[in-house]
């Protein structure tokens, strides 16, 4: 299977909690990485909505992976107990750098940004919340 996929999966299972047992995992405020992954989730959720646009504004696209892609290298390295972050963040960088060259392609190509925009939309609400599932 492939990593992006797994990773997807991975935020899909682990970071969300279970909706059969109603749980909801949560990064502690003092976590150390808790405003960087609030304005990821933010990010996240603009690029999704931009995602969904036709025709897509690539510089807006772009500029939203660049920043994303900052982001994520601040994470690096960082200690956290976010439940997926502190175990797949490398192959979450990885996705958000193919993100961001299929958006600069000529003609191009928006099937990472969506990935990325969906990895966090599933779990993050935009408002500074966890979805409940």
């Amino acid at each position: 299977m492939r990593p992006a996929l797994l990773l997807a999966i991975a935020f899909a299972a682990v970071g969300c909690g279970s909706p059969k047992e109603g749980k909801v995992n949560t990064l502690p405020q003092n976590d150390p990485v808790y405003a960087e992954m609030w304005s990821l989730a933010s990010m996240g959720d603009e690029l999704d909505t931009l995602m969904k646009t036709d025709p897509v504004d690539g510089q807006a696209a772009t500029a939203i992976l660049e920043r994303m892609e900052k982001t994520t290298v601040k994470l690096r390295g960082q200690k956290t107990k976010h439940p997926v972050l502190a175990d797949s963040i490398d192959s979450f960088y990885d996705e958000v750098v193919k993100a961001r060259k299929g958006a600069e392609a000529d003609p191009p190509n928006y099937y990472f940004a969506g990935k990325v925009s969906g990895a966090c939309v599933y779990c993050h609400d935009p408002d500074g919340g966890v979805k409940k599932r």
